[in-house]
């Protein structure tokens, strides 16, 4: 956990953008966008913890963007985290599309509310899909992200060339789209860039602040503060073969029909005319199957799926230039699995969070800036107990509770049960783990044939 606050001068990136506030914690040259809103407690939680309602989406115009104008204002002025819980029933309603996500207010750069403190908003999401490019930032794209303006209220298309959106990257995988009309910054998040570079978060966000701004940084929980997905039910180990397939392309040499035989013997021809990522590839020998897509993140299928596939084409970063490419074999993959999964146990593979995480929470609280933990899924409180004294005393906001799911709100409520209680919630991956925090193997006791035994030095599974 961040320990007392630090001097601003020891983060570099972000000193120069430190945020001036009185000793009473009285936001200085800053005005309200809105009146203030009262909030309706979320029933049935304990007393010392404080969790409102917040309502936006309501189907009503005026009301909605009343609601948006105080939830930015409600991130604007906290000097402490604050988590946003996210309506999943609506996104689900929505066919999991940009306009029914996250809301992320967007500041107008000329026609912003009147502000003495300028403010920036950065957004980082593993799941915000700007690598589909086109489109991808529409209303009506599958995503992550419903991007409000904070004046008038309409959805703002954050895709490249739209809106003064332009596209850079960082590290070896991350997608940027900022823009000059609008003080927001777009960050598709790679989960393994963030656990490899501990000047992650902090950098991209020290290359876009300008002097003397107030920043607000909305942070997603899973596969980007955390390196397992409680949602999906993927282990650490799982989320790097997921994320390393996301970040390779299979580039057939000519129109293609690749043949995929599974372990029961069922078959799947798909045809591939141009390049795909490795996970698109996935997908298509998976029609749609969850449980077989789910099934591929395997270290053995995975080198399988490769070495299969390389006679027909290339493999390579989707990262690659023309000047610069880099083919990938199997023993490149797994090679590259064995370094991050090294990384994951460098840094604690029981806290599930990396070094860039708490790099960058104690410079934004030393900026006095502030940090806004936001999911969809009922894992905020894993991140808060890494994170701050007293996760019970941060406030969080629920929207449109009353439209979550009677499962949703009984998760929800189950996370503000008091530590004693906390053991039977532990993720399912760690009943994989032995007393060193290594993972076991989940094929259960190894065998000493050459194929089991390196399945385990790879995964770092060894089994004692």
């Amino acid at each position: 956990k961040p320990q007392g606050r630090q001097s601003p001068l020891a983060h570099d990136a972000l000193g120069r953008c430190r945020w001036a506030y009185s000793g009473h914690g009285q936001c200085l040259g800053q005005v309200s966008v809105v009146p203030e809103m009262a909030l309706a407690d979320v029933a049935g939680l304990p007393a010392d913890c404080t969790v409102k309602n917040l309502d936006l989406y309501t189907k009503d115009v005026r009301a909605d963007l009343k609601a948006l104008r105080h939830y930015y204002s409600l991130c604007r002025d906290t000097l402490d985290p604050v988590v946003t819980t996210s309506c999943f029933s609506v996104w689900k309603e929505g066919n999991f599309r940009n306009g029914s996500a996250k809301v992320i207010p967007a500041l107008p750069q000329t026609r912003g509310p009147a502000e003495g403190t300028p403010v920036r908003i950065f957004f980082f999401d593993d799941n915000i899909n700007l690598h589909q490019g086109g489109s991808a930032g529409s209303a009506s794209a599958k995503g992550i992200c419903n991007l409000r303006d904070v004046v008038k209220g309409e959805y703002i298309d954050f895709s490249e060339g739209k809106n003064g959106f332009v596209r850079e990257t960082a590290f070896r995988h991350t997608l940027i789209h900022h823009s000059t009309e609008y003080r927001n910054v777009m960050v598709e998040v790679n989960i393994l860039d963030a656990m490899s570079f501990s000047e992650y978060f902090t950098s991209i966000i020290g290359r876009y602040a300008k002097e003397g701004e107030k920043l607000i940084v909305f942070m997603d929980v899973n596969g980007t503060i955390l390196w397992d997905d409680s949602i999906m039910g993927l282990g650490p180990h799982e989320v790097i073969l997921s994320a390393m397939c996301a970040c390779l392309e299979f580039r057939p040499r000519n129109t293609v029909n690749f043949v995929w035989s599974d372990e029961r013997g069922t078959s799947k021809t798909v045809k591939f005319e141009k390049p795909q990522r490795l996970k698109q590839v996935v997908h298509a020998i998976s029609g749609g199957d969850d449980r077989c897509y789910h099934e591929f993140l395997d270290l053995h299928r995975c080198e399988r799926l490769i070495k299969e596939i390389s006679h027909l084409g290339d493999i390579g970063w989707t990262t690659d230039t023309d000047s610069q490419r880099e083919a990938v074999s199997s023993d490149g993959f797994i090679t590259n699995f064995q370094t991050y999964m090294a990384e994951i146990s460098s840094q604690g593979l029981e806290r599930s969070m990396p070094d860039s995480w708490f790099k960058c929470l104690v410079m934004l609280r030393d900026g006095c800036h502030s940090i806004i933990i936001q999911s969809f899924g009922m894992d905020t409180f894993r991140v808060l107990k890494s994170s701050v004294d007293d996760p019970r005393k941060v406030m969080q906001l629920a929207i449109n509770h009353e439209m979550w799911s009677e499962r949703d709100k009984s998760e929800f409520a189950n996370q503000f049960r008091l530590a004693g209680d906390e053991a039977s919630q532990l993720p399912w991956w760690r009943n994989f783990m032995d007393l060193s925090g290594q993972l076991w193997c989940r094929q259960g006791a190894c065998q000493d044939t050459t194929r089991e035994q390196r399945c385990c030095n790879v995964c770092h599974a060894t089994r004692r």
